[in-house]
């Protein structure tokens, strides 16, 4: 057995550079704020994780000092490992009401912004342009340490609230709010859950281990003895395998470049020297000042991005060459499509494509809208999972043990020192709102008017005569 390598900070960066040129190229790509929503465990009865949250909070702390007042880096933290521990915990609407406040911050693209006016109520961050577009400025920054599920599932509740948002704009909902147990958010989570399967197999060797459905506490028994097994899955490929696929990384992405003279890189006993360049002999010439670790354009360009600012005063074009139709080189069909080699189909296009109605919609459903809750009145999911049995392991329903993070041990007390997040009108109370009536026939089936457009009638006399 290998235990778990402790996490140690060797090499201390005083000034911040290299999270400095991180967050200039954040600032420069997608402009201010940058809203860093930290899901790395706060408190441990061994510190593990909590050592890169209190570096965390010190660098962001530190960039700060530098950046305007109204531009700063802002920091959000929150121990999902922690409170999905708590019994009375609801991660999801924790994540919900941090996403409606970073959505407050960023705001969405609209090309009709003027048109579509956000409500009151719901207010959005952005800015309007002349035209009358509604441009995003900022981004939303996710990080966790050694768990792709729980980078995953906020990634899942932000894309949930961006698409409430988005579905609002357009005028196909009412409300900007979208209930987990509608058709349309389980086929974006069914989407993401492809696509943190797809990072998962490449840097953990598994698919994940916690999903959704664990984090709402809805995961039925079943699913326990699968999360057992991609938890040894993801064991076996990084104790195993983690060093090639790290080579494999370092290649692709051009950290190592193989020539003659080098050492091959199976041959190397580590890649610090590939990432550290100073520790191998190669210094920089010219460093900006400590102090200035932004680009003079990129401030200048907030709230906006400067990519998009210099794009539209044309400094930074591309001068474009006027060269033979038939050079190879710049035909783009022939670098897509590649039609001197064998081309599978099943490559190209996407044959069988996801439908809410054909695979979503319970039988017994009667609403073909993919916005409607399809749970029955007074068992409302996120509700009826706060009531569990004192024995979960007996009926399999929902045990802290099997959700819980591995790792280090955290405290088990009930307290909480997240940082304080106002939901900024995510107005859960009136859109969750579920009849508590009893249950009649008359609630549960439509009357043959509403279905078939006819109503049956005593006859009359004169139809009897």
């Amino acid at each position: 057995m290998v235990p778990k390598p402790a996490i140690n900070l060797d090499l201390l960066d005083p000034y911040c550079y290299a999270a400095g040129r991180h967050f200039n190229l954040l600032l420069r790509q997608y402009g201010a704020p940058v809203v860093c929503l930290n899901l790395v465990k706060k408190r441990e009865k061994r510190p593990h994780e909590s050592l890169l949250s209190e570096q965390f909070i010190a660098i962001i702390d530190y960039l700060n000092q530098f950046l305007p007042q109204r531009h700063h880096i802002e920091h959000i933290a929150f121990d999902m490992a922690r409170n999905n521990k708590m019994k009375e915990a609801n991660v999801m609407d924790r994540l919900s009401d941090i996403s409606y406040y970073i959505l407050h911050k960023t705001g969405i693209f609209h090309s009709r912004g003027k048109q579509c006016p956000p409500p009151a109520h719901y207010p959005l961050g952005g800015k309007m342009t002349l035209h009358g577009e509604r441009l995003q400025t900022g981004v939303a920054r996710v990080n966790c340490v050694d768990c792709l599920d729980r980078t995953n599932t906020a990634q899942f509740a932000l894309g949930k609230c961006a698409l409430a948002f988005q579905l609002n704009a357009l005028g196909v909902i009412p409300k900007p709010h979208l209930d987990f147990d509608s058709d349309a958010v389980r086929m974006l989570e069914v989407l993401y859950e492809d696509h943190g399967d797809t990072l998962a197999l490449q840097y953990g060797g598994s698919q994940l281990v916690h999903r959704v459905k664990t984090y709402r506490k809805i995961s039925p028994l079943s699913s326990h003895s699968r999360d057992i097994m991609q938890t040894l899955s993801r064991y076996y490929s990084n104790t195993f395998s983690d060093a090639d696929k790290q080579n494999a990384i370092n290649l692709f992405l051009g950290v190592y470049r193989p020539s003659q003279h080098a050492t091959p890189m199976w041959d190397m006993n580590t890649d610090y020297y590939l990432h550290n360049p100073v520790p191998a002999g190669k210094l920089r010439c010219h460093r900006n000042p400590y102090t200035c670790w932004f680009d003079e354009d990129v401030v200048l360009s907030l709230p906006f991005a400067a990519d998009e600012v210099l794009k539209c005063q044309g400094k930074t074009l591309v001068e474009v060459m006027k060269l033979d139709i038939t050079n190879e080189k710049v035909d783009g069909f022939l670098e897509l499509y590649r039609p001197f080699e064998m081309s599978v189909f099943n490559d190209l296009f996407m044959f069988s494509i996801s439908h809410s109605v054909r695979d979503m919609m319970p039988n017994f459903a009667i609403d073909y809208s993919p916005f409607s809750v399809r749970v029955r009145p007074g068992k409302h999911t996120e509700k009826a999972g706060m009531n569990k049995p004192t024995n979960p392991s007996v009926t399999g329903i929902w045990s802290t043990t099997s959700t819980s993070s591995g790792g280090s041990d955290s405290e088990s007390d009930a307290g909480s020192d997240e940082d304080p997040i106002y939901a900024v009108g995510s107005d859960d109370s009136s859109s969750n709102d579920i009849s508590q009536k009893a249950v009649t026939f008359e609630s549960l089936f439509c009357t043959m008017k509403q279905t078939y457009g006819v109503e049956i009638h005593e006859p009359s006399p004169s139809d009897q005569a």
